[in-house]
Formats: structure tokens, C-alpha cells, sequence
């Protein structure tokens, strides 16, 4: 593929005192607006950009967005690295903002972002070498078609994807998703589980949503710009919220409707997975890193108890072990 391709990371710093000081004057009575395990720093950014160094040498531009913090050792002069405010792109009426929604449904108004580029949470990783072909192919994204049943695990986390569902079934129906894309939705490298809930659920469309790695999401910038022609409504009353609400959409959106549209070529699932870090004992996680078992990672952070400055020793311990030299993104 000859195409740019643009990676894009959002990072918040949780000691920022000015940042700390209007989250608390937005705040809502909403218990999730202060939880701490969604702001807390496992200081593994570094290691973020020493990898998209190392394995994705190829990538046209890091789109680097914060409320405006910036990390004392990252390099803002390393000729692909574009440092972005929210206030450089996001419109003045949603800000300040604390909503994850808000800043991720505008990145295509960061004027200098490619058509195709890669979304990653700060909580994903390259941890073994890819090529663009990973992520797109002859321009289409990739990735994992399959259903899922609602989850309640999450009251503002299940509306949020049942407001993406609910979107997406406006404008395809589930035979046309489907049956126009069989082998796309069939396709042999996903996982045995994926394929047997698909096969199960799609006889309950009102019941499920679509699958989701929680990976790095390669995303086509004219997507979200049609998105935002076709349902404008939605989308600028989620990006208003200061914080996450149960009436927003999220940036699955975008994935899930060229998933529905079948402008997606497959991902084979072992590319990547998502740990949960859910107690101290986190030994699979770790191996992984160590032993390169998969292209990416994600370290999802939750609300569950465990020994935090353990499990985050741990993992800085690991990837300082793969991979202890600097970047030129490090100063």
C-alpha cells in the first residue's frame, strides 16, 4: 500500500493541577467522572512511541492529542510527531471536555490527518514488528466482523454501544450486513467463539451488537465525515457531553459502519488481544509481552481491586526488558 498512514493517540495526565482543577468544577454527581483507575498513569508511554519506532517505521505522522500536558522527555521536535491540543481541533463549544466521546468522534477535524490512520488508547501497544497491510489493505481497514450479546456489565458502557448499534440499524439491515458479506462474517481466522456467537445471535438482531478486540482501530477519515453528514444530531449531543453519558455514541461507530457496509477486508483475531488487568496475578499478560505473542496489546485498566503499583512495576519491568532503549521521540 503507497498510502499515509497516520497512528493517533490520546493521553491525559492525571496530575495536571489545571487539568485537575476543571474536571473538578465540570464534574457531575456521576461516580465515574472521579474514578481514578480511568485517569491513573501506568508510565508506559514511552514505550508506546519506542515501538512505533522500532515496528511501524513506516507510519507517516503521531498525532500526539492531550488537554494540552505534554510529558517532560517527549522530543516535540522529531519531525513526525504532531502535537495537538484539544483547542487545535475540537470546536470551542464542546470544550473543556473530559469525555473520551468528544475527543475521539472529532478527530477528523485535526487538519493535517490522513485519510487513513490508526486510533490507539493509550492503553495499546505494538509490541512485535507490522506493516501497513496490518491495518489497511489496497486503502480498506481491517477488521473482525462478529456479534456479541449486550453486555450490563457497564450501565454507561452498554447504552453507549447500544446507541451505536441502534445508529448503525438505521441505515443497514442485519440480512443485508450478512448475507451480502458471508465470507467476510465467516471468515476462517477468527476465533471459534466469534464465529459460533455469530452464527447463534444473528437470528436475534435486537438482542446483540458487534464484536470488539479493544485493539488499535484503523478508521478512514470520509467515513467519519459522512457520519457526521448523516447523523449530525448524535453526534454533536454526545461530543457536548463534559463527561461520558448514557446517551452517547462512542468511535465504534465508525468501524461498525464500514463493517456493515462490507468496506472492511478481515483480521485474523491472534493479531492482537486485550488483557484485563482484574488482580496482581497477571503472568499471561507479562509472558505475552516478553515472548512477543501477538502483534499489539491492549492493557485495559479496571475498577477492580488489586495492587496497582505491583501489576504496573510489572508491566514497566516487561517492556523496559523487550525494548530499554531510548527513542528519538525521547529527548
Amino acid at each position: 500500500m503507497d498510502k499515509k498512514i497516520d497512528f493517533v493517540i490520546a493521553w491525559v495526565d492525571s496530575s495536571d493541577i489545571k487539568w485537575q482543577n476543571l474536571r473538578n468544577k465540570y464534574a457531575s454527581v456521576n461516580p465515574e467522572d472521579k474514578a481514578e483507575y480511568r485517569y491513573r498513569d501506568w508510565w508506559t508511554l514511552k514505550y508506546f512511541f519506542r515501538w512505533v519506532e522500532k515496528f511501524a517505521p513506516w507510519v507517516n505522522n503521531v498525532f500526539f492529542v492531550t488537554f494540552g500536558h505534554c510529558p517532560s522527555w517527549l522530543n516535540l521536535n522529531h519531525p513526525k510527531l504532531k502535537f495537538i491540543r484539544h483547542e487545535n481541533y475540537i470546536p470551542k463549544e464542546y470544550l473543556p471536555t473530559f469525555n473520551s466521546r468528544t475527543i475521539d468522534l472529532n478527530f477528523h477535524r485535526i487538519a493535517e490527518l490522513s485519510e487513513h490512520f490508526v486510533y490507539f488508547n493509550d492503553d495499546m501497544f505494538i509490541i512485535d514488528s507490522m506493516e501497513q497491510s496490518d491495518f489497511f489493505e489496497s486503502g480498506i481497514p481491517r477488521q473482525i466482523a462478529g456479534l456479541e450479546a449486550i453486555t450490563t456489565s457497564n450501565e454507561i458502557y452498554a447504552h453507549t454501544l447500544l446507541n451505536d448499534i441502534l445508529l448503525i440499524n438505521r441505515h443497514f439491515s442485519y440480512d443485508e450486513i450478512i448475507t451480502k458479506n458471508r465470507k467476510k462474517w465467516f471468515y476462517p481466522g477468527y476465533w471459534i467463539k466469534i464465529l459460533a456467537k455469530t452464527i447463534f445471535l444473528k437470528n436475534y438482531p435486537n438482542l446483540v451488537w458487534f464484536y470488539i478486540p479493544h485493539l488499535p482501530s484503523p478508521v478512514l477519515k470520509s467515513t467519519m465525515i459522512k457520519l457526521w453528514d448523516d447523523e449530525y444530531e448524535v453526534l454533536n449531543n454526545s461530543s457536548k457531553s463534559k463527561f461520558r453519558t448514557v446517551n452517547d455514541v462512542n468511535q465504534y461507530v465508525f468501524s461498525w459502519y464500514d463493517i456493515a457496509s462490507g468496506n472492511f477486508i478481515p483480521w485474523n483475531n491472534d493479531i492482537g488481544h486485550c488483557f484485563t488487568i482484574k488482580g496482581d496475578g497477571n503472568w499471561e499478560l507479562i509472558n505475552s509481552i516478553v515472548n512477543q505473542n501477538y502483534k499489539m496489546i491492549c492493557i485495559n485498566d479496571t475498577e477492580h481491586s488489586f495492587d496497582f503499583e505491583k501489576v504496573r512495576k510489572d508491566v514497566v519491568l516487561a517492556f523496559e526488558r523487550l525494548f530499554p532503549e531510548k527513542s528519538w521521540f525521547e529527548k
